[in-house]
């Protein structure tokens, strides 16, 4: 296998130090505008690479929507292999750059993209084959993980939370994606997708982070017998709907997810027949990711000529509906704490929603089980 790398930042950098000396993959070429001292003079344009009948197969770590999603598309129509672990461009163009691999005989793997340190979806993949799946959830996010983890045990703020996941790596200068829980709805989205077999709208997914998160909330919660997490929910209804969320979640202490600290992820799915499927690991780091891209390569070289494709077969358009899903919220505003009445999910999220909009710092997490 001929590999071109497109990003040569600290994924792309360890993809490229882990296939240094084996035998069955090679990275030929790779495209960065900064090499960083130590690699290989194997820069090279874009174009050249796209050209080159001996490459069959592309890596992404480039990150974010654009440029990624039309390049992604110029390599699949290429007939170039694709491995990723871009799960912005995958959660807004899923079906697009899955149908271009069909189309063009090419693989098109991104494991990495969620949960890449468990492995998350191959697993999925495997177990929806012989055990339909009605729900999955869990702790995506890392960083989250980690700034409830460090307040809790630490007595930090979340200011202070935030600012030490940033120093270490974990938190992005510009931490939104993670704290507004826009990172652990794309994780989610991809997981849905999969799980049932569908393609799902990200803006249609209600979302809520963390980032007005207090001590306060924490004792609250603790009070209950319970601890804060920011959990991903999706389920499926015997008539057909499917239900999504993205929010902070009173978790209580005998819940496996309260047993989840630091950078800890953990991620389940509940089939029809076997019932709760658990998987555990510590966060995607730079190395755990760039071993789930390896875990990709090494997959479509196994399998070729057959390819997979995608871990799904179907892609039937779906609409989020939480209509009649009854749901308790604690929530904390200007008035005050208090715990609401069972409400209709997708009322209250929506009303949530516009309360967040308009500069309101309201904090507000789902009390229950988390495994359905």
């Amino acid at each position: 296998m001929k590999i071109a790398i497109w990003g040569l930042g600290t994924i792309g950098g360890s993809v490229e130090i882990l296939l240094r000396g084996r035998s069955d993959m090679s990275v030929k070429r790779i495209f960065t505008r900064h090499a960083p001292a130590g690699f290989a003079a194997l820069d090279s344009s874009r174009e050249a690479i796209l050209q080159d009948p001996e490459i069959d197969t592309v890596v992404e770590t480039l990150g974010g929507v654009e440029p990624a999603h039309t390049w992604l598309c110029e390599a699949l129509r290429a007939g170039k292999n694709v491995v990723t672990a871009n799960k912005a461009v995958v959660a807004a163009h899923y079906r697009e750059l899955a149908e271009l691999a069909a189309e063009h005989g090419a693989a098109f793997r991104f494991t990495a993209a969620v949960g890449g340190g468990v492995p998350w979806l191959p697993n999925l993949e495997s177990l929806k084959s012989a055990d339909p799946v009605d729900a999955l959830g869990g702790i995506m996010n890392a960083t989250c993980n980690l700034i409830i983890s460090r307040m809790i045990r630490n007595g930090l703020s979340f200011a202070d939370a935030l600012a030490a996941a940033q120093e270490e790596g974990y938190a992005e200068r510009d931490p939104s994606a993670d704290i507004d829980g826009l990172d652990a709805r794309r994780k989610l989205l991809i997981s849905a997708n999969t799980a049932f077999d569908c393609v799902l709208p990200e803006e249609r997914i209600p979302v809520f982070g963390i980032r007005h998160l207090q001590p306060e909330d924490l004792k609250a919660a603790a009070e209950m017998g319970c601890t804060v997490r920011l959990s991903n929910r999706a389920f499926r209804t015997k008539d057909g709907r499917i239900r999504l969320l993205t929010a902070p979640a009173f978790v209580p202490m005998t819940d496996p997810e309260a047993a989840v600290w630091n950078s800890g992820c953990r991620i389940w799915c509940r089939g029809v027949r076997g019932g709760l499927y658990s998987f555990g690991g510590v966060a995607s780091g730079p190395l755990t990711t760039a071993l789930s891209v390896v875990r990709d390569l090494r997959d479509i070289a196994e399998k070729a000529p057959e390819k997979p494709v995608f871990y799904q077969k179907e892609f039937t358009p779906a609409v989020p509906d939480d209509r009649g899903w009854l749901t308790r919220w604690y929530v904390r505003d200007a008035a005050g704490s208090r715990v609401t009445d069972p409400r209709d999910t997708a009322e209250f999220t929506q009303a949530l929603t516009a309360r967040l909009a308009a500069g309101e710092a309201v904090f507000a997490a789902l009390i229950g089980e988390t495994d359905l």
